[in-house]
Parts: structure tokens; C-alpha cells; sequence
């Protein structure tokens, strides 16, 4: 996925959100997907920040639904 512009990154990480909504039960998206932020995007690798302590829980249960939601 090629964003060359800080905007198309903002509109593609609206879509990504989208997508988790559809496939992941509501309550657990509140709890653990929505409070994702962008960290870093070098034009291969999106990198999140997840909240302080959640980081190695949200990678194990939600890495693939992410990853499949992003491609």
C-alpha cells in the first residue's frame, strides 16, 4: 500500500478502523482497537501505538484481523 501524503494515510487509517468495526465484536474494539494510534508509516511498514501495557496483548489476539484489515 503505497501513501505518499500525510492525508491519504489519515483516510487510509479511516478505512482500517472501518474494517475492524465489521469483524471484530463492538465491545472489544472500544477496549483494544480503537485507542490505536499511528506511530510510523516508511512507505512498507505501518507501525501503532497502542496504549501503555496493552501493546504485546493487542499484537497476539488482534496482529492478524490488522494485518488483513490493512492490506
Amino acid at each position: 500500500m503505497e501513501l505518499p501524503a500525510h492525508l491519504e494515510l489519515a483516510s487510509a487509517w479511516r478505512e482500517i478502523h472501518a474494517q475492524l468495526r465489521q469483524v471484530v465484536d463492538a465491545s472489544a474494539y472500544e477496549t483494544w482497537l480503537a485507542p490505536l494510534e499511528i506511530k510510523d508509516w516508511d512507505g512498507a511498514v505501518l507501525r501503532l501505538q497502542a496504549p501503555p501495557g496493552t501493546q504485546a496483548w493487542v499484537s497476539k489476539h488482534f496482529g492478524g484481523v490488522l494485518e488483513s484489515c490493512a492490506r
